[in-house]
C-alpha cells in the first residue's frame, strides 16, 4: 500500500514541476521574467517549498502556510520578474 502511495506523491510532485516549469519558460520567453532564469530549478524549488511549508503546518498547528505562501511567492515573483529600465 505505502509503495503506491509513494508512487501518487512523487506522481503529484512530478506534474507539478512540470506545470511550474512550463509556466515560468513561457513568461520567459514573453519577456516578463528573467531571461538568465533556469525555469527547471526555479520550478522544482517551488515545489519542493510548497511541500515543506504543508508538511510543516501538518506538524504545527500555530504555523500559517497561507500566510507564508504568499510573502514566499511574493519574494519569488520580485526576484523573476525582468526590470525594465527606463533610459
Amino acid at each position: 500500500m505505502w509503495g503506491s502511495f509513494n508512487l501518487l506523491l512523487a506522481l503529484d510532485a512530478f506534474l507539478r514541476w512540470i506545470i511550474f516549469s512550463s509556466l515560468i519558460q513561457n513568461r520567459v520567453e514573453l519577456g516578463e521574467f528573467r531571461s538568465d532564469i533556469d525555469s527547471d530549478a526555479t520550478a522544482a524549488a517551488l515545489v519542493g517549498t510548497w511541500d515543506a511549508l504543508l508538511l510543516q503546518a501538518w506538524f504545527d498547528d500555530n504555523f500559517d502556510p497561507v500566510t507564508t505562501a504568499e510573502i514566499f511567492m511574493t519574494v519569488v515573483i520580485n526576484g523573476l520578474v525582468r526590470i525594465h529600465h527606463v533610459e
